[in-house]
């Protein structure tokens, strides 16, 4: 795969990312979307759980995308290390083309590390109940229970997540199935992995 293939993928992944997790964030805190892009499920805990695999996966794909162009740049100068977005023949050691490479490493990167960081707040901090006792409503953080892990029926559809749950409702309509422990174990190695992707990629530009 050539630099111009590599320069395409970037830039096509980036901006996905880019816009997914911006306007998910946006959802998120009850506001509207950018230029009416669309995401799954814009209810805020639900929609923001089905970020986190999203965002993930893409933001690692980025990483490896933009890690490769950087092992083949002959350049040791970081704004030439990565790939360009759009404009064809900028001159990157110029201070507006370092300006332009620092927006998009910025929002393709930076960006996406945070708003994944987010989405796993708002999930952790979310509404989870056991539909064995709908009186017993608590945070998904507090059901982070090494116990479970070993003993709980986390492989079963017994929990609910969702937004703000009233202890004994009836109606479970804004609510998905949750797995204790495990899916959150899923998540943050997710959110790790994708992470530790994009400081590969920045160490490997900047080294």
């Amino acid at each position: 795969m050539t630099q111009q293939h590599l320069q395409k993928l970037w830039t096509l992944f980036g901006t996905i990312l880019v816009f997914y997790s911006v306007n998910t964030w946006l959802s998120s805190q009850g506001a509207n979307a950018i230029l009416n892009v669309k995401i799954l499920d814009e209810r805020p805990v639900i929609g923001a759980l089905i970020a986190i695999p999203i965002c993930s996966v893409l933001l690692f794909i980025l990483a490896r995308v933009g890690l490769q162009f950087a092992k083949g740049s002959h350049s040791r100068k970081w704004q030439n290390r990565m790939p360009l977005v759009w404009l064809e023949g900028l001159d990157t050691d110029s201070k507006a083309g370092k300006s332009y490479q620092a927006f998009f490493l910025l929002i393709f990167i930076l960006i996406p590390i945070v708003s994944l960081m987010h989405f796993l707040r708002k999930v952790m901090s979310a509404d989870v109940v056991n539909l064995a006792d709908r009186s017993t409503v608590v945070s998904a953080w507090h059901m982070v229970d090494w116990e479970l892990l070993m003993f709980g029926p986390y492989w079963n559809d017994a929990y609910r997540i969702g937004e703000t749950i009233t202890p004994n409702t009836a109606s479970l309509e804004n609510t998905v199935t949750w797995f204790p422990m495990i899916q959150p174990i899923i998540l943050v190695a997710l959110v790790v992995v994708s992470s530790g992707a994009a400081l590969r990629f920045l160490l490997g530009i900047f080294n």
